[in-house]
């Protein structure tokens, strides 16, 4: 009895707090920006570094192929293209070029005079900062269990944003490596190049030719495959 002449007393107190709450909590909901997510399925492009068949010697010369970089089997970019793409060299050079420092870090940005807006300099978020919050917050990659497909998810407010960095991320990744596949290849040639002027023996000269067949058609099939490494299927 004394409960409830309590509650009696103080029920408008009771009645004003909580429509309190609900309304912070209706605004809270209605003020929130909406987080859109954006996936995309790729495939490694496999046939990326696939040589050309070699002659029997130049297939048996592993160790002058290793010297010089050339790959003489199928290399599957899988690993190298994942690695890339969570490594943290590329993700801060990837937030640096897009400028999505404010992005991630809202609180401490002014939109209006496009600056920091913090007392101590030393509190501008770093790239350091912006690829843990990147990493965590933003970019998730899903591997398929069978090792077949890869899943570049992103999460922010902006759908455009989404989409556009989805997309970027992918394109970079394979310029990346696009470049990296050439600059090995290049350097291949010139060592392969200076081994053949070192011989005289017919059949090693014809199999460093064949090595160097190779890396030639690995520099044209890079510069045409515009997908090197990945490939969006959906």
């Amino acid at each position: 009895f004394d409960v409830w002449r309590i509650v009696l007393r103080r029920k408008n107190i009771i009645f004003i707090t909580t429509s309190i709450f609900v309304f912070a909590a209706v605004a809270f909901v209605l003020i929130k920006a909406p987080v859109y997510r954006v996936e995309a399925m790729l495939m490694v492009v496999s046939e990326a570094n696939q040589p050309l068949s070699t002659s029997s010697l130049a297939s048996q010369l592993s160790g002058l192929a290793m010297l010089s970089g050339a790959r003489l089997g199928y290399s599957d970019l899988r690993e190298e293209a994942l690695a890339t793409l969570r490594s943290r060299e590329f993700l801060e050079n990837f937030i640096d070029q897009e400028r999505i420092l404010p992005v991630l870090f809202p609180s401490k940005w002014d939109d209006e005079r496009k600056q920091w807006d913090v007392d101590d300099p030393s509190e501008v978020p770093t790239l350091a900062a912006g690829y843990e919050a990147f990493k965590s917050n933003i970019l998730e990659v899903i591997e398929d269990r069978n090792g077949v497909s890869v899943i570049i998810r992103i999460d922010t407010h902006s759908r455009d944003k989404a989409a556009e960095w989805a997309n970027r991320l992918v394109r970079q990744v394979n310029d990346r490596l696009r470049q990296r596949s050439i600059a090995e290849a290049q350097k291949s040639i010139e060592y392969l190049n200076a081994e053949l002027e070192k011989t005289s023996i017919v059949e090693l000269q014809q199999a460093i030719y064949d090595l160097l067949e190779q890396q030639v058609q690995k520099v044209m099939l890079a510069n045409v495959r515009e997908e090197f490494a990945f490939r969006v299927v959906d």
